[in-house]
């Protein structure tokens, strides 16, 4: 596919940390941020196979949902300029009245920005919401909210090819399920052992379990979705026709207050790994996962010998 020549592969790096060392767990960081200056981590692996069914269907507008500090918006603003599309970003909430690096980067992209109330926000799933956005920008190809359908769990589970077989354990940060339920679908269609660790960055987020369950069993169910490396009908219906659940334990206990929200150990722990690493991370995602990786090795919870793939799906702007 011509996207992968453009976004590429992104690097596996050990990490060397003193704890590491005295608890006796290997630590590798999947570095999804350097996929690309502008279409990094997660938010490219969804949006993949999503641009790949506008192309096909010759769809010339992306449209999709967002808050003011969305990563995706920002992603798909950028996958449009890159790739030939208009797009049209629906915002949550009145525009922001001081500078907003997300939507200034957005609009220079060529994305149009629809701000619609908070309340009216949440009516988007309505046929009559969509209604009216079709009468305002004529056709276009939706993609949901945050990127996440079973296009981007498709889209995630290709990088299970690309973590190692002897891999014991995935971490990663959990806001829809989608990125998760991708990972535990690449687990099984390229026959890998890992457990998936989802660590939810929002308040509340119990009910990601079910969200989850539901990405990954729908997954399945969809007799047209393949992956590459499942070519043949008698492949994938192997692999849909196995006896199968998903190897995940959801930590909810990580988030901190809630979605972007910061506290004073998180941002601690933020500050000396950058110190210990050089490596960059945020608050709202890959941050509160390590943080949650790093008080779950200090409490003995992997055996020794364990081999743990972290994943920094992105989130920054370098």
């Amino acid at each position: 596919m011509i996207y992968d020549a453009i976004v590429g592969e992104s690097p596996l790096v050990l990490i060397k940390h003193q704890l590491l060392k005295e608890k006796e767990v290997q630590l590798f960081l999947k570095r999804e941020e350097l996929l690309h200056p502008h279409l990094q981590g997660n938010k490219w692996r969804k949006l993949k196979y999503n641009v790949e069914a506008a192309k096909k269907a010759d769809e010339r507008t992306l449209l999709t949902f967002g808050g003011a500090h969305s990563n995706h918006i920002y992603a798909t603003a950028a996958a449009g300029k890159l790739f030939g599309f208009e797009t049209i970003g629906v915002i949550r909430g009145e525009r922001p009245t001081q500078g907003n690096s997300t939507l200034s980067f957005a609009e220079k992209s060529g994305m149009h920005l629809h701000f619609v109330t908070r309340m009216a926000y949440k009516e988007k799933e309505d046929n009559s919401f969509k209604a009216d956005l079709q009468t305002l920008f004529g056709n276009f190809y939706e993609i949901p909210e945050g990127g996440s359908n079973l296009l981007a769990v498709r889209g995630v589970a290709e990088l299970a090819k690309e973590l190692p077989d002897d891999t014991d354990v995935v971490a990663l940060a959990c806001g829809t399920g989608a990125t998760a339920a991708g990972l535990l679908v690449g687990a099984h269609l390229f026959q890998k052992k890992y457990t998936t660790l989802p660590f939810s960055v929002l308040k509340g987020g119990a009910f990601l379990e079910t969200a989850i369950n539901l990405f990954f069993y729908s997954f399945f169910d969809e007799n047209n979705v393949s992956l590459p490396d499942i070519n043949t009908n008698n492949e994938f219906k192997a692999a849909k026709n196995a006896i199968y659940s998903p190897k995940f334990n959801l930590h909810t206990s990580y988030h901190h207050g809630g979605y972007a929200k910061n506290s004073i150990a998180l941002q601690a722990f933020i500050d000396d790994w950058y110190n210990k690493t050089g490596i960059l991370i945020e608050h709202v995602y890959t941050g509160k996962m390590l943080f949650g990786l790093f008080d779950l090795i200090q409490q003995d919870k992997f055996p020794k010998g364990t081999k743990i793939v972290a994943i920094h799906t992105g989130g920054l702007r370098l």
